[in-house]
């Protein structure tokens, strides 16, 4: 069972998706706490330290 909806292909292709979107889920957070510490340790979440903490 190579295709249809239990087939290897199909389960690995979800697989793939599921592991991406963890990813970036995990990517967001990490600079949501970046940004929520900031370099002092005590900084407000606002657009402009978000932004730098996503690069």
């Amino acid at each position: 069972m190579l295709v249809g909806e239990n087939g290897i292909i199909t389960q690995a292709q979800r697989a793939k998706e599921e592991t991406e979107e963890a990813q970036e889920k995990e990517g967001i957070e990490l600079a949501l706490t970046t940004a929520k510490i900031g370099e002092n340790g005590e900084q407000e979440l606002d657009q402009t330290n978000f932004q730098k903490a996503k690069e």
